[in-house]
């Protein structure tokens, strides 16, 4: 998808492309443990807001991450 965009759009291809494989990425990891968080969710717990209080950031942080990756490896791979 990332060479057929680059060559239609050039950068915004890139840009395009790695968004939506993220978007992809975060879709299938959601189906693969959407009955695990839901269980998880149900179930009783003391500690479950100090935990999404501390996961929010965590994962906000790997997600940007991941998108500045992508985006170094694009603009290396692009010169």
């Amino acid at each position: 998808m990332n060479y057929y965009l680059v060559l239609i759009f050039g950068v915004k291809g890139a840009a395009i492309s790695a968004i939506t494989s993220l978007f992809l990425v975060v879709l299938a990891y959601f189906y693969l443990v959407h009955d695990v968080i839901f269980e998880a969710l149900k179930s009783q717990s003391t500690c479950k807001k100090e935990l999404i209080l501390f996961g929010i950031p965590l994962t906000i942080q790997a997600i940007f991450e991941s998108v500045l990756f992508i985006m170094a490896f694009d603009a290396l791979m692009g010169r």
